[in-house]
């Protein structure tokens, strides 16, 4: 093999991909090589296959991925491999002469490039979303763990606020919280109650963590406890935790913004206002949500490494038909009367719901 030129950059170690990936580089092609570059313009995205010059040779032909599983090395992308050779693909930003600059590239500066390929559109574009179909149909999370890994959270604001309906500071600390514990842990969640998250309150911030976490109270891993604080305790099958507490009320962290503060107590409090009022509240939260992904996890939150007892697996029970409503029920939320088993609601008896109140009891529904 040859050597076609060197990456500059300012990474000067290896860190992680995704965050490499964020980096402008460029490629210096040797002089000898220049005319291979000819109408490499008309490309706008490009495949580099570069020498991991520095990689650790290891025997090991297998280890943990960034998720923690434990893969082959020609099942991962680990830089520690028999024939040390790293493919990325970039997008070309713009070339000068002999230089490519490009962006994606996840290698450290001084990196030795054997080869280039264009990105080809009729060869890898219908390929390329083929396996991408694929892999989202085995893992629907997969999308969610890379802006993670990325500390992406723009997007997964984004996404979230499609669940949420809105933007706003809760969706937002939820979503920062959800994010830092899975990317400091590597834990990954498959909806199986493998990890449990235990959330102190209902309000907006519950909605970022679910998203971001997908534990819910449809996949059983979604423990609600009616305290009423913005803390989340997020929690692995191995009953290993960390719980995460906001330490600042949202004024300290916005005190200039007043205007925020006087529409939320006119809108949300006294549910007062008109509609000018309510878009221009929402754009004020918006701004809001956006900053405070901006900032840093540890001026926001306090955290805890703990240890605790979990829940055991949710139990499967057998329902019934009411004989009254003839509507399928659980049978752990029956009512037995001569002999026969009613439902709840054709009982009329008491239960429980949770709503804007918290955990409330009732005996009646709002019909």
């Amino acid at each position: 093999m040859n050597e076609i030129g060197v990456v500059k950059n300012s990474i000067l170690k290896p860190e992680d991909p995704f965050k490499m990936k964020k980096e402008t580089s460029r490629i210096i092609i040797h002089k000898r090589y220049e005319e291979g570059l000819y109408k490499i313009d008309n490309s706008e995205y490009l495949q580099i296959l570069f020498y991991f010059h520095e990689a650790e040779r290891k025997k090991e032909l297998k280890g943990p991925v960034y998720t923690g599983e434990v893969k082959g090395v020609f099942a991962s992308r680990s830089q520690h491999r028999p024939s040390p050779i790293g493919l990325t693909t970039v997008k070309l930003l713009k070339r000068d002469g002999r230089i490519l600059k490009v962006e994606g590239l996840d290698a450290i500066s001084g990196t030795p490039v054997i080869d280039i390929k264009p990105f080809a559109l009729p060869m890898d574009t219908h390929e390329i979303e083929r396996i991408k179909e694929e892999v989202y149909m085995r893992d629907p999370r997969i999308k969610i763990m890379r802006l993670i890994r990325c500390w992406d959270l723009k997007t997964l604001l984004q996404e979230a606020a499609i669940l949420h309906g809105h933007y706003c500071p809760g969706l937002a600390f939820g979503v920062m919280a959800g994010a830092y514990v899975i990317k400091e842990t590597g834990w990954k969640n498959d909806g199986m109650e493998n990890m449990f998250i235990i959330t102190e309150t209902n309000n907006c911030s519950s909605d970022g963590i679910q998203f971001v976490t997908g534990c819910t109270f449809g996949n059983n891993s979604l423990i609600f406890r009616d305290i009423g604080k913005i803390a989340f305790t997020v929690i692995y099958r191995n009953g290993e935790g960390i719980r995460l507490f906001l330490k600042k009320d949202l004024r300290e962290i916005f005190n200039e913004d007043e205007e925020y503060f006087e529409l939320f107590e006119k809108i949300i409090k006294r549910r007062e206002g008109n509609d000018e009022d309510m878009e221009r509240f929402k754009n004020l939260a918006r701004k809001m949500s956006f900053k405070i992904i901006s900032m840093e996890v540890h001026d926001l939150f306090k955290f805890n490494h703990i240890k605790m007892e979990i829940p055991d697996q949710a139990r499967i029970y057998d329902d019934f038909i009411c004989p009254k409503c003839q509507e399928r029920v659980i049978k752990t939320r029956s009512i037995k009367k001569n002999g026969n088993l009613y439902c709840i609601s054709c009982d009329n008896a008491e239960f429980y719901e949770l709503n804007g109140f918290g955990i409330q009891k009732r005996n009646k529904s709002y019909e």
